[in-house]
């Protein structure tokens, strides 16, 4: 069960992130830069941790 809720977790960060890439053009450059950079490690540790997650179930 706790795998389930671990993956629930870690592919809900990825959608999560996936949409904080989303900025609007009027934003500052460097504001811009922390909100692709946030979302971009978002993305790729909810990516990560959800393949781990669907391993372990599926093994």
């Amino acid at each position: 069960m706790l795998k389930y809720l671990l993956f629930i977790m870690f592919f809900s960060g990825m959608v999560l992130g996936y949409m904080l890439l989303h900025v609007p053009t009027t934003t500052p450059y460097d504001e811009m830069l922390t909100l692709v950079w946030q979302g971009m490690s978002l993305v790729l540790i909810g990516g990560i941790g959800s393949i781990v997650c669907l391993f372990k179930i599926t093994r």
